[in-house]
């Protein structure tokens, strides 16, 4: 519970956008198959949006509503080190890939790194977009 004039502050990775963490996976994933996008957390969480962020807090009554945007970036010593992050059994990722026979995993292991180079660091940016506003 928040008090009158108290702060509601929150953030959401940029799925859609400049959260190429899982993006890259993600855009791979949906150029080879169409059942990626029933997981692909750019495509199912909509509140993933500054638009969205703001009207959100908006529809919950607070006013002096601002949005910010925080840019980052990572980085993975080589293309198969981004490729094993997503063995974390966890979220969205691993459900989609509990699906996959090894031959489609393999197929979309391909498509992602054709989008890198075979050589060095994979270097991602990572944005974060985050609203607060003055509950009323």
């Amino acid at each position: 519970m928040v008090r009158p004039g108290g702060t509601i502050a929150a953030y959401v990775w940029d799925y859609s956008g400049e959260y190429e963490f899982a993006r890259r996976f993600w855009d791979a994933a949906l150029s080879i198959d169409p059942r990626a996008a029933a997981y692909a957390p750019g495509r199912k969480a909509t509140i993933c949006r500054e638009k969205k962020l703001r009207e959100a807090l908006v529809a919950a009554g607070c006013m002096g509503v601002e949005t910010c945007v925080f840019d980052y970036s990572g980085e993975f010593p080589s293309r198969e080190a981004y490729w094993h992050a997503f063995d974390g059994r966890q979220g969205s990722t691993f459900e989609y890939l509990s699906l996959l026979t090894d031959e489609q995993r393999l197929r979309l292991r391909a498509s992602l790194f054709s989008t890198m180079s075979p050589h060095g660091a994979v270097k991602l940016k990572i944005r974060a977009l985050a609203v607060k506003g003055l509950r009323n």
